[in-house]
């Protein structure tokens, strides 16, 4: 951010509503948190380069 009081806007609601969707802020600060693996899925996830991710246009 580039000022304090920028971040305090961007904290401020963790689910904003943009283009008439509801967003998720991800806070790094908060920490991950570990994954649990669901039984039934055994087999591996296959990566997908970013590029190849399609990201809505805004």
């Amino acid at each position: 951010m580039a000022d304090r009081a920028a971040a305090e806007r961007a904290c401020k609601d963790p689910n904003p509503i943009i283009d008439g969707r509801k967003a998720n802020v991800n806070l790094a600060y908060l920490g991950a948190k570990p994954r649990i693996m669901q039984p039934g899925f055994a087999f591996g996830v296959q990566q997908l380069h970013p590029a190849l991710i399609q990201r809505p246009f805004g």
